[in-house]
């Protein structure tokens, strides 16, 4: 045999041997599952006769009396402005109230007198048994029973005539229907829950996630925040009663808790913020099963743990209390600024600006001992932050403003930042899908003046600056911005507005 026929002869059984190893791995390796979100609307919800969707179920807006008006009604009765930030509040368990009532937001109308439209996503029949049923609600199809009151005045359980999707794409269906027909304006949408309102905002936020990603919704429809109260994320019963590919995957083994840290994650990269406050045993339940499981979540929201001294041993009261401190210190300084007690320059509340509650990410705030359930003067607040920061969004300011008011759809990657100290270069930053960038200091930086310097993309340049100091655009003409840090654990927004041509 010659010598280039050896050589041709291996050359072939080489190749003969990839192909049949690639026919091999077609065959007997899996090919990838893939899920294709399902887009449920108002219409494709099924009413059972016995659910009553004109108080207790849907999505409703509250007005300036107290009552409430169904986002379905024309939108001239209801009580919306869509040049205002919008709070939507989800509430929990209601056990076994839940089939004649529903539980209203703490201090809706104060809410509505800071400017904010206000609105309550209600599913009180549904949520009208003990937490783990609700679970299979919020997050699965098929086990969609509920309460009503019976002819005789009795709480009847109906089984039979049920709702056919899952909690969770409920709300987001109503969700989705309004802010569609009725555009958004305001500098902010929050999503807040209490308990199963709690985890069925992680679930609606799975939901939204995998809607993006399949292309039937933009980013105009994610909120800008998130927040927690006690959220109950225990995971109980087969991972064959949880239907829904929330992520676009199958139900995870790790359940409601293990969503919770994927969404927050995923949220954190696209510049969307997330607080938790913790107020009972509630909160710390899935360590009974896997100690420490929680941290995960926590390390990603700005977290506080809820004193609640004035509860007692009441769990119930326990459980609600930091939703209700929440809500209503809605009339407090934005920062509850605690300075001379605690040493904490700043402690966060719900008026706290939400690009400073993102800036905050993992950091953790504890309450001092506080006897007084409806005075909110005397609550004092500490955190682990002992560093100063400064932080920004670099943005599009499409309509040349000077403002970061097209929220997440304005955000801009691959924008670079820069952070000197006279001529020191202190960091450097390339600004990935949230816009975000931050420059962590020490304690030698009180008392020093720094120099912000963003390089635009090609084709970029500078915006008007603004004296907005959370929203606006800090930049000269130049692309720079002096910062002088006034405390050991400050934390300074200065944020880029850049503009195409």
């Amino acid at each position: 045999m010659s010598k280039k026929w050896k050589i041709f002869s291996i050359v072939t059984s080489c190749v003969l041997l990839a192909v049949l190893l690639a026919v091999l791995l077609i065959v007997f390796i899996p090919e990838k599952e893939t899920h294709e979100v399902e887009f449920v609307r108002p219409e494709d919800i099924y009413i059972p006769e016995k659910l009553d969707d004109e108080r207790l179920f849907g999505l409703f807006f509250y007005n300036e009396d107290g009552s409430m008006t169904r986002s379905t009604e024309p939108i001239e009765t209801v009580n919306y402005d869509p040049s205002k930030p919008l709070v939507i509040f989800i509430h929990g368990m209601l056990y076994p109230f839940g089939y004649h009532s529903n539980e209203l937001i703490p201090n809706a109308v104060g809410w509505l007198e800071k400017g904010y439209n206000v609105a309550e996503f209600c599913w009180s029949q549904l949520s009208d048994f003990m937490p783990n049923v609700g679970t299979r609600k919020v997050w699965g199809r098929g086990a969609g029973n509920f309460m009503y009151e019976a002819d005789d005045g009795q709480r009847t359980e109906e089984s039979e005539d049920l709702l056919n999707y899952s909690i969770a794409e409920c709300f987001v269906a109503y969700y989705l229907d309004f802010m569609g027909k009725n555009t958004f304006k305001g500098s902010e949408i929050r999503l807040t829950g209490l308990s199963l309102g709690g985890s069925t905002v992680v679930a609606s936020m799975s939901y939204l996630f995998a809607l993006l990603e399949d292309g039937w919704i933009d980013k105009e429809f994610l909120p800008d925040r998130m927040s927690l109260f006690d959220a109950y994320l225990e995971f109980t019963g087969g991972i064959e009663a949880y239907n829904v590919p929330w992520l676009n995957e199958p139900m995870n083994e790790g359940g409601p808790l293990y969503y919770a840290v994927e969404v927050t994650k995923k949220a954190h990269d696209m510049g969307i913020a997330t607080e938790y406050i913790a107020s009972s045993m509630v909160s710390n339940l899935p360590d009974i099963v896997s100690p420490g499981s929680t941290k995960k979540l926590h390390d990603n929201t700005m977290f506080l743990q809820f004193n609640n001294a004035f509860a007692g041993m009441d769990q119930g009261l326990q459980h609600t209390s930091g939703k209700t401190w929440y809500f209503n210190t809605v009339s407090a300084d934005p920062f509850m600024d605690k300075t001379d007690l605690t040493g904490t320059q700043y402690a966060f509340g719900p008026l706290t600006p939400t690009p400073y509650v993102y800036a905050r990410q993992g950091a953790r705030y504890s309450m001092e001992r506080n006897n007084t359930e409806n005075v909110f003067t005397d609550d004092v607040l500490y955190s682990d932050v002992t560093v100063p920061k400064i932080a920004g969004f670099a943005f599009n300011d499409a309509n040349a403003n000077g403002i970061n008011d097209d929220r997440l759809m304005n955000r801009l990657a691959s924008v670079k930042a820069e952070l000197y100290c006279g001529e020191e270069k202190i960091g450097e930053v390339v600004t990935d899908e949230s816009g975000y960038y931050e420059f962590i200091l020490d304690g030698s930086a009180v008392g020093k003046t720094y120099t912000l310097k963003v390089t635009p993309c090609e084709g970029w340049t500078y915006a008007d600056r603004s004296d907005d100091e959370y929203y606006g655009n800090a930049l000269d003409g130049n692309g720079t911005a002096q910062v002088t840090v006034s405390g050991s654990i400050d934390l300074k927004i200065v944020n880029s507005g850049l503009i195409k041509g």
